[in-house]
């Protein structure tokens, strides 16, 4: 899945800021790579994880708890995000992907 090698790329300390929004561009670009988010569900992705990403080079990995309270505030705008079980299912993925 073209989101899960995201991830990797994410995580990766090698990979700078700039290469990884290049990487975003160009997985947003592929019309099959994020085809069941729309706009504004990448944009609320990409959001979480360039938060993430941050913690996670200088080595401060959220806890469980953490990232379940992250998940829950995403999960409590659902509505108003107009996020769908499919949607929710991939941000959940990304949260849940920084855990140590």
């Amino acid at each position: 899945m073209p989101l899960r090698d995201f991830l990797k790329k994410a995580k990766d300390p090698k990979v700078d800021k700039y290469e990884l929004e290049s990487y975003w561009r160009d997985l947003n670009s592929k019309r099959y790579a994020l085809e069941n988010l729309d706009k504004e569900d990448r944009e609320l992705i990409y959001e979480i994880i360039k938060d993430y990403r941050e913690a996670w080079l200088s080595h401060r990995y959220p806890s469980s708890v953490d990232l379940r309270r992250a998940y829950n505030r995403i999960y409590s705008r659902r509505q108003e995000l107009n996020l769908d079980r499919d949607d929710l299912d991939d941000v959940k993925d990304v949260i849940y992907s920084f855990k140590k």
